[in-house]
């Protein structure tokens, strides 16, 4: 007599057990990954991480799941006959026909379709899972071999404390210091907050020819530094131990130091270290710099926006790129698709050579640069104040480009670099106000004697004091330092 067996997926016991182990391994790694992560503060990956587990340990429950056991017979003291007894028993009553197929409705009536769905379920997540290692490993590769083109070459690393009740209690932070007059103070170059010493390598050479002493550095989470800690997204938590650890580790470079602070982020970061550490600061030279809030202050000046919806466009600001850099982090960045998104800029430069620019743009689209985007809106402030007030003794001097009118018009409205089309005559007039209020705002940073320069070349921006044209910045900040006519 055969009994008829029951189950929902058909497949052998060994089969079974290689799949739960497929999966239960599965979700041992991607659970390792979230954890991981989550230390660097990638809360976003943990969560991605935490949906396959979950689907990992679904597919093992439908796994190992039995189906129903097979309906009772309708017809008492039924037995299924052998094979070769059926054709004769066919023919006795439709009856035993129902018999001969009760097995095998137990199967269908019961589990089998939702069976064929399982089945193809652990097949669609088996091959889900095998697309994510292979585009996990296509991004490992690219990352990996960025790291071999682009190894450290000219710098040095040097022990960051953390502090004692820290694990590990130092970061290791990669630096360079070039340059052996002691005529001039040390000069330390920074950039935004999710930039590292990459963006200062072409006026980095300049300044060391010119008889400057240089140092530039890449913050945790940067270029060849280790990655950020929580704790470290916003730089007042670290920069003075920096310093005092750089002083300590280059007995040559000692301060007080010239800060030079690139774009809105650097010029904060520098101006803070001058109100909290003002014994480690000279002067402090901003390039194009604005406070955090700027864009807020323009709408609340020039749109009549209130303060209550002021903060609302603010939230809703951070919320929309904090939603989209969390996917860039979580699915393009380790994918290897952050090229894509990243566009290459011009190489045919007399100040940078092709191989800096390749490693500025790959140090760009590395998983480092978009954890500290993420995290880099916590560092803007949201007060209105147009500067920070340091002591009296630390002049800040302001290098800023001025458009005019006629400028904004040609560079920005017509031929503009941030925008396919041209600009409507609504939003050009918008830029126009924009920028006069700019001016004002980066011309109010000057403080304690410190001096305005304004560019006077035809399309100024940070770009071109930092990569087109780092030689006339350098002239100008000579000019400051030595306090020469300009």
């Amino acid at each position: 007599m055969i009994q008829a067996k029951a189950g929902i997926t058909g497949q052998s016991k060994p089969s079974i057990i290689l799949n739960n182990a497929y999966f239960i391994l599965m979700a041992v790694i991607f659970l390792e990954i979230a954890a991981s992560w989550d230390v660097y503060g990638r809360g976003d990956v943990g969560l991605w991480s935490m949906s396959i587990i979950v689907m990992c340990i679904l597919n093992v429950y439908c796994l190992s799941t039995s189906g129903p056991s097979p309906p009772p017979s309708k017809k008492k003291n039924r037995v299924i006959h052998p094979i070769s007894e059926q054709s004769r028993l066919i023919s006795d009553s439709s009856d035993d026909l129902d018999i001969l197929y009760d097995g095998r409705r137990s199967n269908s009536d019961g589990w089998g379709c939702c069976g064929w769905v399982l089945f193809y379920f652990n097949c669609g997540l088996k091959l889900l899972v095998l697309v994510f290692a292979c585009l996990l490993m296509k991004g490992a590769i690219a990352h990996g071999m960025g790291i071999q083109h682009h190894a450290p070459k000219e710098g040095e690393f040097l022990d960051l404390p953390l502090g004692p009740a820290t694990y590990p209690d130092t970061q290791s932070i990669y630096y360079r210091c070039e340059g052996n007059s002691t005529e001039y103070p040390t000069l330390i170059l920074e950039h935004d907050i999710s930039h590292g010493m990459v963006e200062w390598l072409g006026i980095f050479p300049l300044l060391v020819q010119d008889g400057f002493r240089v140092c530039i550095w890449d913050k945790p989470g940067t270029g060849f530094s280790e990655y950020a800690f929580r704790h470290q997204f916003r730089p007042k938590y670290y920069y003075s131990k920096f310093i005092q650890a750089l002083a300590e580790e280059e007995p040559d470079f000692q301060g007080p130091y010239v800060f030079i602070g690139g774009s809105t982020g650097g010029g904060q970061i520098v101006l803070q270290l001058a109100q909290a550490n003002p014994s480690l600061v000279s002067s402090v030279i901003l390039l194009d710099a604005l406070t955090p809030n700027f864009s807020l202050k323009s709408l609340v000046t020039l749109k009549n926006v209130t303060e209550t919806q002021r903060d609302l466009i603010w939230h809703q600001a951070i919320d929309t790129n904090r939603k989209l850099l969390g996917i860039f982090n979580s699915v393009a960045v380790p994918f290897g698709l952050m090229s894509s998104f990243v566009p290459q800029k011009p190489t045919n430069n007399k100040y940078w050579s092709l191989d800096d620019r390749m490693e500025q743009r790959w140090q760009s689209i590395t998983e480092k640069t978009w954890i500290i985007k993420y995290w880099e809106p916590s560092f803007s402030a949201k007060n209105l104040n147009s500067s920070l007030p340091i002591d009296p003794r630390i002049p800040v001097h302001v290098i800023m480009s001025a458009l005019s009118d006629a400028q904004i018009e040609r560079h920005v409205c017509r031929d503009n670099r941030d925008f396919e089309d041209n600009l409507s005559e609504s939003d050009c007039h918008f830029k126009k106000a924009q920028n006069k209020l700019a001016i004002m705002e980066k011309r109010s940073l000057a403080q304690n004697g410190g001096r305005i320069v304004e560019c006077t070349q035809d399309y100024c921006g940070l770009d071109y004091f930092i990569y087109e044209d780092p030689a006339y910045t350098l002239n100008l900040i000579r000019q400051l330092i030595l306090n020469e006519p300009i």
